[in-house]
């Protein structure tokens, strides 16, 4: 039985757009986020929206993960939502 319902999993803060290449065979499957993310340059990071912290990519970390990485929609996305950046990057 995993920690996490399908709800805190399935949330627009834990996925992310894949390539077919990356999505598909011999790509991310069930591939641990810190191995995943280990070989991705910043680009990488910044263009998924992607703490950059390698201690966040632990699983045990997920609830971390996911708070920082609202904080970077939100601040990515807050144009269109007419909110401040400074104030998206604080109600995370």
């Amino acid at each position: 039985m995993t920690k996490y319902k399908d709800a805190d999993r399935n949330q627009l803060a834990n996925c992310m757009l894949l390539t077919q290449q990356e999505n598909g065979a011999g790509g991310k499957s069930d591939t641990l986020p810190n191995e995943w993310f280990a070989g991705k340059d910043a680009a990488y990071l910044e263009l998924h929206m992607i703490p950059h912290d390698p201690n966040l990519w632990k699983l045990e970390r997920f609830e971390d993960f996911v708070a920082e990485r609202k904080k970077l929609i939100r601040s990515q996305f807050a144009y269109l939502l007419a909110i401040p950046v400074k104030a998206a990057a604080d109600t995370a």
